[in-house]
């Protein structure tokens, strides 16, 4: 498909335009290293497209022999800002690590792009990155916002009325695209198995690859993607956005029993492991290579709500905390209504281990400690270092800060509730998992 009023190139105008495109990403990857590293890691496993390609307007993924490829074709790349390329980098990436183009299998595939469209566009909360004005989004439907793409399928599915490309997207390249205002002779494109779209006509050609690629050996792709993703959380340690914290969760949702759940988190937040990274441009010729970076050891502080709800848990929580020891400096805070106790674990007889406290519960005093390395209530406690993560046994019954920028995974006593903030409501910030009956 040729976008509408596009002349054509010659063989030499092509190569130039995918030249300057495949700079141009290299620069969008380096502000990605520098603002967003767990995504420019996630890209250097990516096979890299670009080329002008009549089923590909902008940018697509998909993953062809194991691998994932990012196309991307100059025509309509080139003609978005650039922080609204970097938007466009960072949608495609939330597509394949939220595996889009497997959680589709059996739905209308027009129905199905703009659904997936309008779950990952509304997430990307980038200080680097800008919506284009041609991209989908739940109030261009008149959708309720923070659904996942099924819901928003079933919604969009019980309507009568065929899903029409919305007013304030008309003459755009939105408009292009699903509508046919190219020059094939008014023909409407459709995706690579031909498979047309019944309820959303023309939104079919907004991922034309997925079908292809969902039907090529999906429990092999999702291991891949899992792989990548691993790699990135190891090699960008307390760097993970915010909008891939839910999207990681469905991706491990079958393996996130809390032990592995506390691993991950960890492992998540630093690796003493040298791993693969972006270098910094070469000043002579303007490039982005891999390189490589060693990472400190983890500093991990680890609460224990010393009510006697928690009692019963504390040896197979505080055995999976053990096993950590041999890559992180962790140390052990006891706190009931106030700091009871804090050690470093690594001195710990855990066949001794004494519990302070037992009294009412506040969650305060640790975030305190936490954020100043110091407390006095009564008796002074210090740690030696701000923590890169916490985490807290509790049974959610206290009162925790409205916020805390600390990487921060509650591991909650069965049907324990969320635990409340200063303000009031149940805190909207951190991981949380509950433990096993």
């Amino acid at each position: 498909m040729r976008i509408k009023g596009q002349a054509e190139l010659t063989e030499k105008q092509k190569t130039m335009m995918i030249s300057h495109t495949t700079n141009r990403l290299q620069d969008n990857i380096y502000l990605m290293l520098r603002e967003h590293p767990f995504y420019s890691t996630l890209l250097a496993n990516f096979g890299i497209k670009t080329e002008i390609d009549d089923k590909i307007p902008v940018a697509a993924v998909t993953i062809q022999k194991g691998r994932p490829f990012r196309h991307t074709n100059p025509l309509g790349y080139m003609t978005y800002q650039q922080n609204e390329q970097i938007f466009i980098d960072i949608h495609e990436i939330l597509h394949i690590t939220d595996l889009h183009h497997l959680r589709g299998k059996g739905k209308d595939p027009g129905l199905w792009n703009i659904c997936c469209d309008i779950e990952i566009n509304q997430l990307i909360k980038s200080a680097i990155a800008v919506l284009p004005k041609n991209c989908l989004m739940y109030y261009h439907f008149n959708l309720p916002a923070g659904l996942s793409a099924e819901e928003y399928y079933e919604i969009l599915e019980s309507r009568e009325e065929p899903i029409t490309l919305p007013p304030e997207l008309q003459n755009t390249l939105m408009d292009d695209l699903v509508n046919g205002n190219n020059d094939n002779d008014g023909e409407q494109p459709n995706n690579s198995n031909g498979q047309k779209s019944q309820k959303a006509p023309g939104f079919e050609n907004l991922h034309p690859h997925w079908e292809e690629a969902a039907n090529d050996a999906p429990e092999v792709q999702k291991a891949v993607i899992q792989g990548m993703v691993r790699q990135a959380m190891v090699s960008s340690p307390g760097k993970i956005p915010g909008e891939m914290e839910a999207i990681i969760e469905r991706l491990f949702e079958a393996q996130l029993n809390w032990p592995k759940l506390l691993s991950t988190f960890a492992r998540s937040l630093l690796s003493t492991q040298r791993r693969n990274t972006w270098s910094r441009p070469s000043r002579k010729f303007g490039s982005v290579k891999m390189g490589s970076l060693r990472t400190k050891r983890l500093n991990l502080l680890v609460a224990i709500d010393t009510s006697y709800s928690t009692k019963q848990y504390l040896e197979s929580f505080l055995s999976e905390i053990e096993g950590m020891k041999h890559y992180a400096n962790i140390s052990l805070v006891q706190c009931d209504y106030g700091i009871q106790s804090v050690e470093k674990f690594d001195m710990i007889n855990l066949d001794s281990f004494v519990v302070h406290g037992l009294g009412g519960t506040s969650f305060l005093p640790v975030f305190e400690l936490a954020t100043v390395k110091e407390i006095d209530n009564g008796k002074r406690f210090t740690i030696d270092e701000k923590p890169d993560g916490i985490v807290y046994l509790t049974d959610g019954e206290g009162t925790a800060p409205d916020f805390c920028s600390i990487p921060t995974l509650w591991v909650l006593t069965p049907n324990a509730p969320i635990p409340k903030a200063e303000s009031g409501g149940q805190i909207n910030w951190g991981r949380y998992v509950h433990l096993d009956e």
